[in-house]
């Protein structure tokens, strides 16, 4: 299922820790994933994949590490990528 998700541009994060939100935004051409940890404690969320902080230019590899109250913005692939 994954992988059809995944060649339908869509995205799945199962086992979301509790606090942390996940929101997709686009325009025409861009789309931005925003994690976002509501919690006074650092959260981990797998990512199935690396995608590219816009904050540091740093990639973010399969599991992400946030620090309470902590947001990350990073670019997802195009839905044909």
């Amino acid at each position: 299922m994954r992988d059809a998700a995944d060649q339908s541009g869509l995205h799945n994060f199962p086992g979301l820790p509790e606090g942390v939100q996940i929101s997709i935004r686009a325009n025409e051409s861009t789309r931005y994933l925003f994690l976002m940890n509501l919690t006074r404690k650092q959260q981990t969320v797998q990512l199935h994949r690396t995608y590219r902080s816009l904050f540091d230019d740093r990639n973010i590899d399969q599991a992400l590490t946030m620090d309470p109250y902590a947001v990350e913005i990073v670019e997802l692939p195009h839905k044909n990528a």
